[in-house]
């Protein structure tokens, strides 16, 4: 589950933290946001029982961040990092291009790993359709938005468009199909 809040980035000690006014997560960040909206996953890791939080500026990069996670020899925190480090479009050049040390910059990744990462997202990774979820967000938070200001519930919302299919060009159809479920 991806939760969009908005939050600070601080300090503390020598910790990076994000906090609101409720409560703070530690947590490396790797990306430029220092205060705003950020996407945050909990993902429980089972090899070491605990959770991670990975923190992302947009939900393209989490999109790339879920790629990533099935490759094994991915840690959370090696895909958190590439998919927030780089932009998008360096990613898929040294993706096309078979650029083992392009990844091999990563912490923590290797020869051997990079060669994997490049096998396991060759032709998977489409900046269409990246854009495409980027898109989609935009939308469904709008819908959101324009409910939610008519009065209706925001959860109740949310969940109707969890499993809505999307048709990018008609949004005011997605608004009434909505309605006519609540």
């Amino acid at each position: 589950m991806l939760h969009q809040i908005t939050w600070k980035l601080t300090k503390f000690q020598e910790d990076v933290l994000i906090k609101n006014d409720f409560f703070w997560i530690k947590w490396v960040y790797f990306g430029l946001q220092t205060q705003g909206e950020f996407f945050l996953y909990p993902f429980l890791d089972t090899n070491h029982n605990t959770f991670y939080y990975a923190i992302f500026d947009n939900p393209n990069q989490y999109e790339l961040f879920l790629r990533l996670i099935k490759i094994s020899w991915i840690g959370v925190k090696t895909a958190n990092y590439i998919s927030t480090k780089f932009e998008l479009e360096e990613i898929k050049t040294a993706i096309d291009n078979s650029d083992v040390k392009f990844f091999i910059q990563v912490p923590g990744i290797w020869q051997k790993t990079a060669k994997k990462i490049i096998l396991e997202l060759k032709d998977k990774i489409s900046l269409e359709d990246l854009e495409k979820v980027q898109q989609e967000e935009e939308i469904k938070e709008k819908i959101i938005k324009t409910l939610v200001n008519l009065g209706y519930s925001r959860l109740k919302v949310e969940k109707i468009l969890k499993d809505y299919k999307w048709n990018l060009d008609k949004p005011a159809e997605i608004v009434q199909q909505v309605i006519k479920q609540l």
